[in-house]
């Protein structure tokens, strides 16, 4: 079912396989069959704190569409995230369908 090796140790690629097991999991999780028939289960990232390897998993997370909630207070990289998110959309405003495509529209950054 997974494809991590847990016996190799690479402390460089500690993050990395975590990271790749993680999404393994969640896409295995996410779509199972029951009785033949396909069901999804829900799945959400919850951010508290967090550092440097934290904003792989939340990019990783939006790209593949998995709502994250980032809790403000807790230090790290949620701070940041919710920080630049009220930058970007303010405080208490509900995001219209213009401001996200024009976001869709501004250059992105690449993994």
């Amino acid at each position: 079912m997974f494809n991590v090796d847990p016996y190799s140790v690479d402390p460089q690629n500690d993050v990395d396989r975590l990271l790749r097991l993680r999404t393994e999991f969640e896409e295995n999780l996410q779509i199972n069959t029951k009785y033949g028939q396909p069901y999804v289960i829900p799945i959400v990232q919850i951010l508290i704190g967090g550092n440097i390897s934290s904003i792989t998993s939340v990019s990783t997370a939006i790209r593949r569409k998995i709502p994250v909630i980032a809790i403000t207070g807790t230090s790290g990289v949620a701070d940041l995230i919710v920080h630049e998110y009220r930058y970007l959309y303010g405080e208490n405003q509900i995001r219209s369908e213009v401001e996200y495509e024009n976001t869709r529209q501004q250059p992105q950054f690449n993994d």
